[in-house]
Order: C-alpha cells, then sequence, then structure tokens
C-alpha cells in the first residue's frame, strides 16, 4: 500500500495515528485541551495536523451552517500565527492555498 503525505512522515518517525491525537489540541503556548502542559517543543506531524484540523472546521458543510470562503478561513486562522500555530508552517499552508 502506497502512503501520502502525513502518513509518510508518521510512518518515517515511527509516530502512530494513536500517539498523534494526544497532541492535536495543543497550542504553540504549550498549553491545549484537556489542560495539559508539555516541555519543549511537539513533533512537526502535531503542528501539520492542528492546521488542517482548524482549516477544514469552518471549511466543511455542516447541515446547520454552510461552509466559510477560503480568504475568510484564512483570515481568521492567520489571527492564530505564532500563538496557536507555528509561524513557518502556517505561511508554508497558506501559501500552498493560494
Amino acid at each position: 500500500m502506497r502512503e501520502k503525505g502525513i502518513e509518510k512522515i508518521l510512518i518515517s518517525e515511527g509516530i502512530t495515528f494513536g500517539e498523534l491525537k494526544r497532541f492535536v489540541y495543543f497550542l504553540g503556548t504549550g498549553t491545549g485541551y484537556p489542560k495539559v502542559r508539555t516541555r519543549g517543543p511537539l513533533h512537526i506531524a502535531s503542528y501539520m495536523t492542528q492546521i488542517a484540523d482548524v482549516y477544514d472546521a469552518p471549511r466543511s458543510f455542516r447541515p446547520y451552517q454552510p461552509s466559510i470562503e477560503l480568504e475568510r478561513t484564512l483570515s481568521i486562522m492567520g489571527e492564530g500565527r505564532g500563538t496557536e500555530f507555528e509561524p513557518g508552517l502556517f505561511d508554508n499552508f497558506v501559501e500552498i492555498l493560494s
């Protein structure tokens, strides 16, 4: 079976999706949900997953709410650049979508 994108990174680093889920809701400040703190940087795959997860929420159609336009989504997310999102990865994400 051929792996794609994030799967390649996870496999190459020996990380399972179960392990990754523990870190998805950490913020760039080292805090997150549930009330936890981490010392030191998270794995790059965790930062990437966080950006993709936050992007997906407003862009996806929900029965109770239409999706939000790309430009508006990126504008909202941009407010978290440097606090919620690792700046370099966020900038690369925006560049790929633009």
